[in-house]
């Protein structure tokens, strides 16, 4: 079992805008076969052509993010909702205001996490 309690994470990413709590990772935490982050996007951020070689499912827990599916639909995502996105599927998100989300990455079929990336610490 892999426990982390609140505010405990691998290391920090910071984007020019916002910052990503690495929370559990495969290879610090090895026997995760999932990967989990906890996002912080703030008010006014832009990514586009967000795709992942595996599924992703994500859960706001504060704030107000929109989403572009590659078909052009727009959804609205508030506190409490939650998107999937299919491996290899891609979006654009924008942050309305400050938003807090959980992020989940799953192994797709047979496929593989994402690679872990270096701490910025070691």
């Amino acid at each position: 079992m892999v426990v982390k309690q609140a505010g405990e994470k691998h290391f920090t990413k910071k984007f020019r805008q916002g910052f990503s709590h690495r929370v559990i990772l495969p290879g610090r935490d090895p026997e995760a076969r999932v990967k989990v982050t906890d996002f912080t996007g703030l008010a006014g951020q832009n990514f586009t052509d967000v795709s992942y070689p595996v599924d992703e499912t994500v859960c706001v827990i504060s704030g107000h993010a929109r989403i572009t599916d590659h078909q052009g639909c727009i959804e609205d995502i508030l506190a409490g909702g939650t998107y999937y996105v299919p491996a290899g599927e891609s979006y654009d998100i924008c942050f309305i205001r400050e938003t807090n989300v959980l992020c989940v990455f799953s192994q797709a079929a047979d496929g593989t996490l994402p690679t872990d990336e270096p701490d910025p610490g070691e």
